[in-house]
């Protein structure tokens, strides 16, 4: 039967992208790694007869650090050692492609809510904008290209004080879409007094204005979370 052609380039981006970062190796366990590599699948063969002395001869480290960077290596399943004794170990390399930690998938980092600003980039701004549905969070009227803004709800001192000392003023829970003269108008005025301003000039009807302070109390308390992928 005639033996899969090696592909050393294919191998060598596999053991960067892969092996290295997902199996954290040192820099002694990739030299000891690579020099197996040299002596094993490099010459067609999957195993190596062989001493830590001459190991340690050929990567120019002494033997107790040889020892230990095999021991390390057969711990992350990068080696096997297959048999050990007077005459040697016999070793076996295996590939990125050999090792169940090297075809796992990376762990996407978990996207913290609470701790992000949702000023900073577009994406998190656009976020904001999509939740409301396109429409103004306060007289619900239809939003248009550039007359939508984000207003900060509760003003800095006031999101200070009184959502237990919160430093991120530019929190999903202080943020809405709304109409560019609607934030004009609010100003400096706490969304409810601006809520209720607008059901006194009948803007909003009473239906509408409970709806309004109800989202209000549901976006302080974090269960207007924006839908996106992080």
């Amino acid at each position: 039967m005639k033996q899969a052609r090696f592909d050393l380039a294919r191998v060598l981006r596999a053991i960067e992208d892969r092996l290295v970062p997902r199996l954290r190796l040192s820099l002694m366990q990739r030299v000891v790694y690579y020099h197996l590599l040299r002596h094993t699948r490099l010459q067609g063969r999957t195993r190596l007869r062989c001493s830590i002395p001459w190991l340690a001869t050929g990567t120019g480290v002494s033997p107790s650090a040889m020892r230990r960077a095999v021991r390390s290596l057969a711990e992350k399943r990068a080696v096997c050692i297959l048999s050990r004794g007077e005459h040697g170990h016999v070793l076996s390399l295996r590939l990125p492609t050999e090792i169940p930690e090297c075809q796992k998938q990376p762990e996407r980092a978990s996207f913290d809510f609470e701790a992000a600003d949702f000023l900073q980039q577009a994406r998190l701004r656009n976020a904001i904008h999509r939740r409301e549905g396109g429409r103004c969070f306060y007289c619900r009227r239809q939003l248009a290209g550039r007359s939508r803004a984000l207003d900060h709800v509760f003003p800095r001192a006031q999101w200070t004080r009184d959502h237990r000392g919160r430093r991120n003023v530019n929190s999903y829970r202080n943020l809405v879409s709304c109409y560019a003269d609607c934030n004009t108008q609010k100003g400096r005025r706490p969304a409810s007094d601006f809520l209720r301003a607008l059901y006194r000039s009948g803007q909003l009807n009473a239906a509408e204005l409970a709806d309004r302070l109800m989202a209000l109390k549901a976006l302080s308390r974090g269960r207007l979370k924006p839908v996106f992928t992080p």
